[in-house]
């Protein structure tokens, strides 16, 4: 049984952010040197061993948690569909 890496379910988000026209980075930097949240990114979290996909909604880096995502993240890093992916 083939694992399945960070580098596969990072492509998938990259993908997600890609094909809802959302900001591929977390964060950005102002001219202030502030960070600040791109509100829409989805983004992987990890904690405790466990992997969980976020998205930011709003400035203040408040995240939905997409549980759903991640089992949609899971079917689609098998490789058939990873061979398809740009």
């Amino acid at each position: 049984m083939q694992r399945i890496t960070e580098k596969q379910l990072q492509a998938v988000v990259d993908r997600i952010n890609r094909e809802t026209n959302s900001p591929m980075a977390s964060y950005t930097r102002t001219e202030a040197g502030r960070s600040v949240a791109n509100v829409g990114n989805y983004h992987l979290y990890f904690a405790y061993g466990a992997v969980q996909s976020r998205r930011a909604t709003t400035v203040a880096s408040q995240v939905r948690v997409w549980p759903w995502l991640v089992a949609c993240l899971l079917l689609a890093t098998s490789a058939s569909v990873l061979a398809v992916m740009p």
